[in-house]
């Protein structure tokens, strides 16, 4: 119950609020499948690598996160 409480909030953040990505994933599915929004791509003029190297960016600071969580969270 508390993680479909979880994914809902997280999609209620990310979208339709976020003005860079949307989620192609399942409602209730707790992985995001997260793309970049077309008009983003073309305003941005991002080619594949530009987006793949945003995307790995956010992955990193995600783990950075996660990385100074005290222990008692996993």
């Amino acid at each position: 119950m508390t993680l479909r409480e979880n994914i809902k909030a997280m999609r209620a953040q990310l979208d339709p609020r976020s003005d860079w990505v949307r989620s192609q994933s399942a409602g209730d599915n707790p992985m995001l499948l997260l793309t970049f929004k077309p008009e983003v791509v073309e305003a941005k003029k991002l080619s594949i690598e530009d987006q793949n190297q945003v995307l790995r960016d956010v992955v990193d600071e995600v783990r950075l996160c996660f990385s100074m969580l005290p222990s008692r969270y996993f």
